[in-house]
């Protein structure tokens, strides 16, 4: 009884540990998986609903434009505005992007910083220098020997690259670009122990050996796990050598009408699927040989298996999209600068689940609204509360007036971190020095004795 109770629970904790994996894939990522699977299952059968198997140019684009005439005709007059009268001009709004270089993005942003001469220099240097995967893997005793600074110099100025975006870019290791990672999103101490110190055996799922190392359940390892899967540990993708860079696939569509928010599943993989008939009318003769009925009822099974975890997926993302559209309605009406504070913690009590299953839902997806392309990850950010309570002010817009201040001070006498709280304070937003110094480094921005800097020689 024992052996019999051990095997149901491993049994449950597979099926547990698959479904988890679909609802975290991105929709490229479920095709792919289908696609193994049809190769795979010969019992498998796919419909025209299906991705399975690849199609041509034109067909993929008569797809999109289907999908998009079911957009309200609010968002479909906003995208025939924005084209171009080119067949293809809508999809700009679903690319990437495609001209602007991984070099070219970091230089913008250190642009206008206060940097001399000599440390542009550098820093053109190091953005030249960053590999495939958006790592820069020499030593800052190289890199103070090749220019003639100091190591210390050279570490600080590794130091604000490595605060650029993308977040990780210019790590060393991808056990660094991991902890960059980390360190922005705040609180993941636990998440910064496993990347530094059990990468290894994360990577070889060897959670319970980490979770007695680190003295805490196997759950919250998984909880750790689900969250160092949501970053990238290649954060130069998306960049290219000039190159048009891959399109993104919307998961979801959010559209307005008449002030109301609807959210929508963009394509429902799991209504492709199918058993076929044929296979089971052989399983049911008499003459079948019981191997041969074992294997296709196994093989069944697999399918009936990945249509339910795939509904599952289905099901929580439109639950997932729903709950945005409806807590951010004021960014999808008005756009960006409405966007208003939201924590997955939130929606995760609205929806009844438990927070780290918010966090694999939201992996890899991306929302298509009026004002463009977003990861679901956007729409969930820290806030502040506003002098006198009740309003909440989102961190990107604190980020944005901290820049605007800073944008608008004297060059001579540029305000410190202290200044800079005390300004904001008197507009209402209560952050400490230290927070400002978070939020200036977040946004490349050099401190108050550099942005008055001598040029170096």
């Amino acid at each position: 009884m024992l052996k019999l109770e051990q095997k149901q629970t491993q049994t449950l904790s597979n099926k547990m540990i698959e479904s988890l994996q679909v609802l975290q894939m991105s929709r490229v990522e479920l095709a792919e998986r289908l696609e193994e699977l049809y190769a795979e299952n010969p019992l498998l059968e796919l419909d025209e609903r299906g991705e399975a198997a690849p199609q041509p140019p034109e067909a993929e684009s008569l797809k999109k434009l289907e999908w998009l005439a079911r957009f309200d005709e609010q968002n479909a007059a906003y995208m025939r505005q924005e084209a171009d009268d080119d067949e293809d001009g809508w999809l700009e709004n679903i690319a990437a992007p495609q001209e602007e270089t991984l070099e070219d993005s970091l230089m913008e942003q250190l642009a206008g910083r206060g940097f001399g001469d000599g440390e542009m220099k550098i820093f053109r240097y190091i953005a030249e220098s960053i590999d495939e995967r958006g790592y820069f893997t020499e030593r800052a005793e190289e890199l103070a020997s090749r220019f003639g600074i100091e190591t210390r110099e050279a570490e600080r100025l590794l130091g604000v690259m490595k605060r650029l975006d993308p977040p990780g870019i210019c790590a060393g290791s991808l056990a660094e670009c991991l902890t960059l990672q980390l360190e922005r999103a705040g609180g993941c101490e636990i998440e910064k122990e496993i990347v530094t110190h059990h990468l290894e055996a994360l990577a070889k799922r060897q959670l319970k050996t980490i979770a007695r190392e680190l003295k805490i359940p196997v759950s919250r390892v998984l909880d750790a796990l689900a969250k160092i899967q949501t970053l990238n540990p290649k954060p130069a993708n998306g960049f290219t050598d000039g190159e048009p860079a891959a399109y993104v696939s919307p998961d979801v569509t959010v559209t307005v009408r008449a002030g109301d928010c609807r959210a929508e599943l963009n394509f429902d993989a799991g209504a492709s699927l199918s058993i076929s008939r044929g296979y089971l009318e052989l399983a049911r003769r008499g003459d079948c040989p019981d191997e041969v009925r074992r294997y296709i009822a196994g093989k069944a099974r697999e399918i009936e298996q990945i249509s339910t975890n795939i509904k599952r997926r289905n099901d929580t993302l439109t639950e997932l999209a729903a709950c945005i559209a409806e807590e951010q309605r004021d960014f999808f009406v008005r756009g960006r600068a409405a966007l208003r504070p939201l924590r997955m913690k939130t929606v995760a009590e609205k929806l009844g689940l438990h927070e780290s299953t918010i966090s694999r839902a939201v992996s890899g997806k991306y929302l298509q609204c009026r004002w463009g392309v977003f990861s679901l990850g956007y729409f969930f950010t820290k806030g502040y509360s506003l002098e006198g309570g009740g309003a909440e002010i989102a961190t990107q817009q604190v980020k944005e007036k901290l820049r605007a201040v800073i944008a608008r001070e004297d060059r001579d006498k540029p305000y410190s971190d202290q200044k800079l709280s005390e300004i904001l304070s008197v507009m209402g937003i209560e952050i400490s020095r230290r927070t400002v110094a978070k939020y200036r480094d977040e946004l490349g921005i050099a401190d108050c004795r550099a942005r008055k800097f001598t040029p170096l020689s």
